[in-house]
Order: structure tokens, then sequence, then C-alpha cells
């Protein structure tokens, strides 16, 4: 068989870590699932097997035909980073994921309104790295489940891999709540979107705040570029927007 560089494919072909990364995705009934870049098939079939009808998604051209003959499966051809927003009834997602686009899928993860779980193969460096990360980690609670040995796959890829556990956070921790409201109000200049979070935390905690009062508590926050886009936010101005927030003696 012949790999794309291009394409950062690195398959999974040790039969334990493959039973174990779907035993991770905590699969039930009610899961509609998509494998990303199933390749060669290797996950796609066992995977299968688990779910009434698996759905998966493909980039490489050479692998079409064989995955379109695996039972109870519907081939999804493309880029996922192109394939993943059009999805409306995914809920679970699972893979040996190229890791060229490892942050950019995460991304569209927090934005997905229906994709509660993940399992996927991640560098651990980067795994490690996105458990602390203020949006990634205000989304998701990242659990590693093990290491994967470079000898997992074929061919090798340069340092240590895990399977991770990703599940959707819905606790109402402060912080993760400002965080993930902000996010979600891309196109919104900062003092637009920070009002209607305002009046959104104050409303899960069952009080009322007009945006008039919710204004002047962003006035006196004494925030820096409140004319900004969301989308221009940093994580770490995350972090300090909600921390400044939570701290203001009014709250």
């Amino acid at each position: 068989m012949t790999y794309s560089i291009e394409n950062d494919q690195h398959f999974l072909i040790d039969k334990t870590i493959i039973t174990n990364l779907i035993t991770s995705a905590n699969i039930t009934s009610d899961d509609i699932i998509l494998e990303i870049g199933a390749g060669s098939g290797n996950i796609t079939l066992p995977l299968s097997k688990k779910t009434t009808h698996l759905f998966v998604s493909e980039i490489d051209e050479k692998f079409f035909t064989s995955l379109q003959n695996i039972p109870n499966t519907t081939l999804i051809p493309g880029n996922i980073l192109k394939i993943l927003p059009k999805q409306k009834n995914i809920t679970l997602v699972i893979g040996n994921i190229p890791y060229q686009i490892t942050e950019p899928l995460l991304h569209l993860l927090c934005k997905s309104k229906t994709i509660h779980k993940a399992a996927f193969i991640l560098p651990k460096t980067f795994t490690q790295r996105i458990q602390t990360h203020p949006i990634f980690s205000a989304f998701w609670n990242i659990t590693i489940i093990q290491d994967v040995p470079s000898s997992a796959f074929e061919p090798k890829p340069r340092g240590v891999s895990v399977i991770a556990q990703l599940t959707k956070r819905i606790d109402p921790n402060p912080q993760s709540f400002i965080i993930r409201n902000l996010y979600l109000q891309p196109t919104k200049k900062l003092k637009n979107a920070l009002r209607e979070t305002v009046i959104d935390y104050y409303k899960i905690n069952h009080k009322t705040l007009t945006k008039n009062q919710a204004e002047e508590i962003i006035k006196n926050l004494s925030l820096p570029s409140l004319d900004k886009n969301i989308s221009a936010i940093k994580p770490q101005e995350y972090v300090d927007i909600s921390q400044k927030f939570l701290d203001y003696k009014k709250f």
C-alpha cells in the first residue's frame, strides 16, 4: 500500500488499540456515528458491527470502493473540515485523526449542536495541551485513556499517541459558561457578545437583568478593546475577560 504524505496517513493496525478506541467511545443505541478518515477500514469494519448504520468520511479516492463495500456503512467523500459543518444529526465522532487537522477539527466540534462524544487517536503532547486549553477545555472533558506506541501504526509516526476520550461539558461552571457563550458568538463585537452572556448567566441563576444593567456592568469592568470581534480574541483573553467579570463585586 502507498501512503499519502499530503493526507498525513498513518494507519492504525494494532487490533487491541482499535478495540480499546471503540470501547472508549461508549457507544449507545441512540448514537449516530461518523468515523473521520476511515482510510483502509481497519477501524471501520469492527466499528460497523457496533451500530445499525455507520457514516464514514474519507478524502483519498483509492479507499472509496473498499469502504463502500462494508455493510451498514455510508461513505461521505471529501475533506472532513468541509463535511462536518453540514452534518446536523451526528452525535458521536471517532477516528485516527490526521494530526494536521486536529486543531481546526476541535474548533468545529465546539460549534456542533449535536455531537456530544468523541474518541480519537491524537498526539500525546497535543492532547495534554488541549486538556487545559481555555476554549477546548470549556467545551469538553478530555481524558487520556492510554498511550499508543508508534508501532501500532503503519507507517510509524514520530512520537507517542494516545486514545483520547472527549465528552461535551454541560456543567454550570461559571468561567466555562462565559467562555462557551462568548466563543459561540464569533461575528459579534465583544461588548455585544458579553452583554448577551451576562444576561444569560443571570438567567440560569434565576435572576433578571436588562440590557442597560448588563451594559453598566460591562462598563465598570474597564475592559480594553470592547469593539474587537469575538473571532479575533485569543484563548488567554477569554480567561482574562471571564475572570474579570467573575471578580466583579456586584456579580
